[in-house]
């Protein structure tokens, strides 16, 4: 496959135990974690939403091969607890302030990248993390996207600017009592080209002109009239 389009769900969903209900400290997993509650997340903590302790992780290193090169279109997040999303290549974040800074509050928000755009993430009970169907996706995307050239690494940061909450519950005379948590999510939208395509990619950004698979399709055309040109 030498192109695609991937999209990319984190929630601070981790996996159930008794003694994390207690808490609401529920341990993030590699992969998909089955019935997730949300956890605990301190305000300003920077999580990556592609290989973290909190919620479900990838089982591969968010890096480019050396044949692959990566699009990053729309790093999204929810607006609850002032959401903030900040990817990062290498050592270099985004976005950043006008004297050239990072911080938390630089970070792209989610009230001007909403997903889901103002719609409730928990589900009615507050103990299950956000159900998929309640989400708005939003069509923002970057006026610039972010390139992640071949060998390079990334990650995409989520950090709420006020703490989020993890479901607990708590024993009492009468049973437990389930106090509900907050759920926050990020949609990171991105399109990886991978050995020919990756090789045009580069190209059209040597030319100036904006990676797209519609651009690297027309490269290709014109590579094949230029070809058939020189057969004639």
């Amino acid at each position: 496959m030498s192109a695609r389009s991937v999209s990319r769900l984190w929630l601070n969903g981790g996996q159930f135990t008794t003694a994390a209900a207690t808490t609401g400290d529920y341990p993030g997993t590699l992969g998909y974690i089955t019935n997730p509650r949300p956890t605990n997340i301190t305000a300003g903590q920077s999580t990556d939403t592609f290989s973290d302790s909190v919620g479900p992780s990838l089982t591969k290193p968010t890096a480019t091969t050396a044949t692959q090169l990566i699009v990053i279109e729309k790093p999204l997040c929810s607006l609850n607890q002032g959401g903030r999303v900040k990817p990062i290549v290498n050592t270099t974040a985004y976005n950043l302030n006008p004297d050239g800074t990072s911080n938390d509050n630089s970070a792209f928000p989610g009230i001007a990248y909403p997903f889901p755009d103002g719609a409730e993430v928990n589900d009615a009970t507050g103990i299950a993390a956000g159900n998929a169907g309640q989400y708005v996706y939003s069509m923002a995307k970057l006026n610039q996207p972010i390139y992640i050239l071949p060998g390079q690494t990334f990650e995409n940061k989520f950090i709420p600017l006020s703490g989020v909450t993890g479901v607990t519950q708590v024993v009492t005379v009468d049973g437990n009592v389930v106090i509900p948590g907050d759920s926050v999510t990020s949609f990171t939208t991105f399109s990886v080209y991978d050995g020919p395509d990756a090789l045009i990619a580069s190209k059209l950004i040597e030319m100036g002109y904006p990676i797209s698979m519609s651009n690297v399709d027309w490269y290709k055309r014109q590579l094949l009239s230029e070809a058939g040109g020189a057969s004639q």
